[in-house]
């Protein structure tokens, strides 16, 4: 989870309702797998007249090699541009009718479309959404003109040098997993995707044993579930390509591992991470999302503090943890004059390894709890906000560990954080991206 931008002071305000938000949450969630093997994960909650519907499809650039990298962004794209039922630009409007609004995004793990709409045209949004994820059409007119937006958004993305930096990391970090390809894709693949390209991919993994559905919000379950099995009929698909398998696995890192590039910045970004647990492993995963806090980001925090300490100007620092299906990293980036790359990653290094050596004291502990608790109830205080959360944690592990995650957080002591700092934290794990100046400065 990611802590840019968080007000201390409304996590502190949020917290004083989180256990009532958290025990709430956790009433009345239903999961089921119909026979087809899609899951419908329902919440009812009757305090305003809204249903939020969140589809997930575990499509992520996590199935993706080098070759056709961007292929998930692509089909996410494209599932609502026609159906045989509604033609260009009908799905939008048959949403939009409804006075809400259709979005979809793609991640890692998993393509996600979404919508929340007054509860009586539930049905209405519901057959709608069904009917784009399973019998969309790839025309290749749309084809060539979400080409150019998805080219438009990847030249956006290079010229973020944050996001940039982020991305190098990743390749520097992952030598085979597919975490090191950009969810949004390539520039050099996504100009060569055809559109059978895209139909085979969409055939193989647009289907109902990789798809969940999510609804939250003033619905009855039973009926709920019977509208998602008639609006999902015939979602069954004849195997094309073969099943979805799973990517290959990272080797572990032996040793430190430092890649330099180069780029068109006046400033120098360094990014220092360690390879870190998947979703499935919660408390790990909330010790780490806690040291997060601990670390904090440019306005608060361990790193800003031993920055400024050294006298050390930075103009950027974040923190960043994502739990996701497999392995992935936690990192620090710094953006700094290029003349103080090598001390900032000493002190990077230096703030990491106290982590282990060192109990975090008591005060500083339960502050960055609350924090990571008001974060996570910020996040789910709608019903829409609710559906995203069941539904992401399901795309990664399983939708329960959302339950379990705050009294988790919580239960969180300083040596849970230096056992998770010792093994994660070893400098043979670590990994250092220094993205510098293309004409080192005089």
């Amino acid at each position: 989870m990611n802590f840019y931008l968080r007000s201390i002071i409304l996590a502190i305000l949020l917290f004083t309702l989180f256990f009532r938000c958290s025990a709430i949450l956790a009433e009345g969630v239903s999961s089921t797998t119909l026979p087809d093997g899609m899951k419908v994960i329902i919440r009812e909650s009757h305090a305003i007249n809204l249903a939020a519907v969140d589809i997930w499809v575990k499509a992520g650039s996590v199935n993706e090699t080098s070759a056709n990298s961007g292929i998930s962004h692509f089909v996410e794209h494209m599932t609502f541009k026609a159906t045989d039922k509604y033609g260009p630009g009908q799905i939008d409007r048959e949403i939009e009718g409804l006075g809400a609004e259709l979005n979809g995004g793609a991640s890692r793990d998993w393509v996600h479309f979404y919508t929340t709409v007054a509860s009586e045209y539930l049905p209405t949004a519901l057959e709608v959404l069904a009917d784009a994820i399973m019998n969309a059409r790839f025309r290749p007119e749309d084809v060539e003109k979400e080409r150019q937006v998805i080219l438009d958004e990847i030249a956006r993305a290079e010229s973020n040098p944050s996001q940039r930096a982020l991305h190098l990391f990743s390749q520097a970090a992952f030598t085979v997993h597919p975490y090191r390809l950009p969810p949004t894709g390539a520039r050099e693949s996504i100009s060569k995707l055809s559109r059978d390209d895209l139909a085979a991919y969409y055939n193989r993994y647009y289907r109902p044993e990789n798809t969940c559905v999510v609804i939250v919000g003033d619905v009855v379950t039973s009926d709920v579930l019977a509208l998602a099995q008639r609006a999902f009929s015939g979602f069954g698909r004849a195997v094309q390509g073969g099943q979805p398998t799973s990517p290959p696995a990272e080797p572990p890192l032996t040793s430190a591992r430092v890649r330099r590039f180069r780029s068109l910045t006046d400033k120098a970004y360094v990014v220092l991470g360690y390879h870190a647990a998947p979703a499935s492993e919660l408390r790990e995963v909330c010790a780490l999302d806690t040291i997060l806090a601990l670390l904090g980001d440019t306005y608060r925090g361990r790193i800003s503090a031993a920055l400024n300490a050294n006298g050390i100007q930075f103009s950027a620092a974040a923190t960043d943890f994502i739990a996701q299906r497999y392995p992935a990293t936690f990192s620090v980036l710094v953006s700094v004059s290029p003349a103080d790359v090598e001390r900032v990653v000493s002190i990077l290094l230096s703030e990491f390894h106290r982590l282990g050596r060192h109990a975090a004291p008591d005060s500083e502990l339960e502050q960055a709890k609350r924090l990571v608790e008001g974060s996570d109830l910020f996040e789910q205080e709608t019903v829409s906000g609710q559906a995203r959360a069941l539904g992401l944690y399901e795309s990664v592990a399983s939708y329960d560990l959302l339950l379990k995650y705050a009294p988790t957080v919580r239960s969180i002591s300083p040596a849970d954080i230096m056992e998770v700092a010792k093994k994660y934290f070893a400098g043979s794990n670590c990994c250092v991206a220094l993205i510098e100046p293309e004409q080192p400065q005089k």
